[in-house]
């Protein structure tokens, strides 16, 4: 049992599935997610071969209204506040959230949340 907001909780899941539906690369439509059991806590992860984060951006990712130039391109009607909620409810939940560049193409994004 994870004790915290499950409708906060599913909003962090969707955001981040979303976020790699929307950044794909054309062709490349595969996302995988992952729950598994981490000791005291359940880990998250949501894999995608989606457009990236470029290197220089990765401290910003995480900031209120921060969107990089290729996610502007391929969806202007976004507001750059999805990873931000996402990490405060993640923290607030006392847990984690970062990500990690794929070795080929794309990102995978991880939360923990106690267990």
């Amino acid at each position: 049992m994870v004790s915290s907001d499950s409708f906060k909780i599913r909003q962090v899941v969707e955001n981040l599935i979303s976020n790699a539906i929307k950044y794909k690369n054309p062709g490349r439509q595969n996302i995988e997610v992952f729950l598994q059991k981490k000791g005291k806590f359940i880990l998250f992860s949501c894999k995608d071969r989606g457009i990236g984060i470029p290197k220089e951006d990765f401290k910003k990712v995480f900031r209120k209204f921060y969107r990089s130039e290729k996610a502007v391109e391929l969806d202007p009607s976004g507001s750059g506040l999805g990873l931000f909620i996402s990490k405060a409810i993640v923290e607030l939940s006392g847990g984690k959230i970062w990500f990690k560049k794929n070795k080929n193409s794309g990102m995978t994004f991880y939360f923990t949340l106690p267990f």
